[in-house]
């Protein structure tokens, strides 16, 4: 009983100087106005943002929707879900929801919100500090991204290759602008994604050296209107090597090297 004593004494020093601190600070915890809005509806995905301007705000409320629709993706991609919506045509279509993980998770906080019916639930001023808060029906997401579904070809011209390391770059970029990839022969897409490399083999003579030069073309086009979303390229490729075949696979690899540089700078 004699030994409880003292650490008594001790927690009731520390309280009291925390007390004191907040006093001499002039920081009064209870009065000091939060930014609290209301819970969201079920189906909703909320984001609240805090900043010095309304445009900070918001797009940090942005951000916090994204993340809460990451999070239920996420959740339900582990009981392998999907969501069903329906289509312009009338049918219903059928989502997986890993494809929407895939596009989410690389948007990260900056998710594709483009003409959607996105809420403004709460614009409150806290003395210096904006407060904002967004809603947004996950299923309208859900069917948004549903109707970015674009095919995804990838040709050769001239020499055959494989097409996997051209892939794998024309399927980041599609996600990164907000598109669910498909593969191809899915044409009931409403956009085209493709990408053509017409590659040449040369033998020049010399201890069986072989040049391959190559032209990349790639485009994403919107079907019904024949709109043109992207276009990029022609890029020239060229690469030597004595191998053939392996020559042909190392100038696909070095065109999607070349084409994944200029799509990163941002050129379109």
């Amino acid at each position: 009983m004699v030994a409880a004593k003292p650490v008594r004494m001790t927690v009731l020093v520390t309280a009291a100087l925390m007390l004191s601190t907040h006093a001499c600070s002039g920081v009064n915890l209870v009065s000091r106005p939060t930014c609290l809005p209301a819970p969201p509806p079920e189906g909703f995905a909320q984001g609240v943002g805090q900043a010095a301007t309304y445009k900070l705000a918001r797009a940090d409320a942005l951000g916090g929707i994204c993340q809460s629709i990451r999070t239920e993706v996420s959740s339900l991609v582990q009981v392998g879900k999907s969501a069903t919506y329906r289509s312009g045509t009338g049918k219903n279509d059928t989502i997986a929801y890993q494809e929407i993980a895939l596009v989410v998770d690389r948007l990260r906080a900056n998710c594709y919100f483009e003409d959607l019916p996105i809420r403004e639930v709460l614009r409150q001023d806290l003395g210096g500090q904006v407060c904002v808060a967004l809603e947004l029906s996950t299923r309208d997401y859900y069917e948004f991204l549903g109707k970015r579904r674009c095919e995804v070809r990838v040709k050769s011209r001239g020499t055959e290759v494989s097409g996997h390391a051209l892939g794998k770059v024309i399927m980041d970029d599609l996600r990164s602008r907000g598109f669910l990839p498909v593969t191809e022969g899915d044409t009931d897409t409403r956009y085209l994604a493709d990408v053509v490399l017409t590659l040449s083999l040369k033998e020049t003579g010399v201890s069986g050296l072989v040049i391959a030069s190559g032209r990349l073309e790639y485009s994403i086009v919107e079907r019904e209107t024949n709109e043109v979303i992207r276009n990029t390229g022609p890029l020239e490729v060229t690469y030597r090597g004595f191998d053939k075949q392996q020559l042909a696979d190392r100038a696909e690899e070095e065109a999607a090297r070349l084409l994944s540089g200029l799509l990163s700078g941002g050129t379109r």
